[in-house]
């Protein structure tokens, strides 16, 4: 019997989450996939890897939700998978009518996706439910005198590394304050190693498995070089966390350990940026788990192996002035 065809709409399907979820869907023969992607910028990538490609608004302008729900009607959308935090969020707000137009997704409550964006948030969730994070100090009450350098200051919303700086003097720290405004957050600065524990939670918000990997490198807030790691004392963590929280779908979980002893930083409800190839290759294909969550097929035995490392390099590709595709560089060395 013929596979059927499914049809998944990847949105801010240009960025590295989405042309690495197209790749891990294209590497599985399980399932019949068609893939459609949208983005506001035109001149993406993703777009010559996809089977059609659409012009998005940006999430939380005034067409975004109706210029979806426009799609998803032409081309018979069976599955919606948002790459960009601030699409999900716009997502989570209109879920009854993202359903209601026969679209699948897997998104958490919106209350528990606006606990994983506010970084205070974030941390008063730590703090309610035992979670060891980094000591977070109030701003308007530090003083040069009571501040212990070195401290670390970032956006109180948002996800990844913009905004995040590791200051040394107290002048350092004004800047910055300056710069945010009344949206930062001010905490201790946590050295040691950093992780990443990938996962994925199901439609009732319990963890359906994990994978932690140590970020050996990190340019601009991706990790360059990673490993994959055995790790139970996080994986118990995360799923304490997506357990609590009731997040579905996939999630990523961001620590430091030092001296031992891990300190929780970060909580997003979505797939990583960086790392994601190597999830898949050590067995975790988190965007394939989900498209068979959603369509309600078996998961399989998830097996997933350690001591995998991934080395991230530059690929190109090369496309006349109009966007058309002429040829890439992958593999090409002189």
């Amino acid at each position: 019997m013929a596979k059927k065809q499914v049809t998944v709409f990847i949105t801010s399907g240009g960025n590295i989450n989405g042309i690495n979820t197209i790749k891990a869907l294209r590497a599985q023969s399980e399932l019949k996939l068609r893939l459609i992607v949208g983005d506001a910028d035109p001149k993406n990538a993703a777009r010559h890897m996809a089977d059609g490609f659409y012009l998005l608004p940006r999430a939380g302008e005034k067409h975004f939700i109706p210029t979806l729900l426009k799609i998803y009607k032409q081309e018979k959308v069976d599955i919606l998978f948002p790459m960009y935090s601030a699409e999900i969020i716009e997502l989570a707000k209109h879920k009854e009518v993202i359903k209601k137009a026969g679209v699948k997704i897997a998104l958490p409550a919106y209350e528990s996706i606006l606990i994983t964006w506010d970084k205070r948030r974030t941390h008063d969730f730590f703090k309610t439910h035992s979670i060891p994070y980094p000591k977070t100090h109030d701003s308007s009450s530090l003083s040069e005198r009571s501040a212990r350098f070195p401290l670390f200051i970032k956006s109180v919303s948002g996800s990844g590394s913009k905004n995040a700086v590791k200051v040394e003097t107290w002048a350092e720290l004004m800047v910055q304050k300056n710069k945010l405004g009344e949206n930062h957050i001010i905490q201790d600065h946590v050295g040691g190693e950093e992780f990443t524990i990938d996962a994925l939670g199901d439609l009732e918000g319990n963890m359906v498995a994990a994978s932690p990997r140590l970020r050996m490198k990190i340019d601009g807030g991706l990790a360059t070089k990673s490993i994959t790691v055995a790790k139970p004392q996080l994986v118990a963590y995360a799923k304490k966390i997506i357990g609590a929280l009731k997040l579905v779908g996939p999630v990523n979980i961001q620590c430091k350990i030092e001296k031992g002893k891990p300190y929780f930083i970060e909580i997003n409800s979505r797939l990583p940026s960086g790392g994601l190839p190597l999830t898949v290759a050590a067995g975790f294909n988190i965007p394939l788990l989900t498209v068979k969550m959603l369509l309600g097929l078996p998961l399989g035995k998830i097996k997933i192996k350690k001591d995998l490392m991934m080395i991230r390099y530059w690929d190109a590709l090369v496309t006349d002035k109009h966007g058309k595709k002429l040829h890439g560089f992958s593999h090409q060395f002189v």
